[in-house]
């Protein structure tokens, strides 16, 4: 996922980035704008990350071809739920999707 004018790369699986586009669209088209969050790993300076996301900000998203882009309905309510909390939708947080 690209985030941003400068196209800040996001790095998530893409099982990931499947649930994530489907309820980030959904936010975004009701004009909702939110805090999306991620662990970053040991080698870019362990910690966690934040953007803001917002109509006016672009995204781009991108699935490697073989991926199955089957998006569970219920995962990416869990998402919209998350998103709409205080913390906003923290990647790696959805009980759902990490069942597999």
């Amino acid at each position: 996922m690209f985030y941003g004018e400068t196209g800040t790369e996001i790095v998530v699986a893409d099982s990931v980035i499947v649930h994530l586009r489907a309820a980030i669209t959904e936010k975004l088209r009701r004009n909702e704008r939110f805090l999306l969050s991620w662990h970053e790993p040991d080698v870019v300076g362990d910690g966690t990350s934040s953007v803001w996301l917002d109509p006016s900000i672009p995204l781009r998203y991108h699935v490697d071809h073989g991926v199955d882009a089957t998006v569970d309905p219920g995962v990416v309510e869990e998402m919209i739920l998350a998103a709409s909390t205080d913390e906003g939708l923290v990647i790696g947080s959805v009980s759902r999707l990490s069942r597999g």
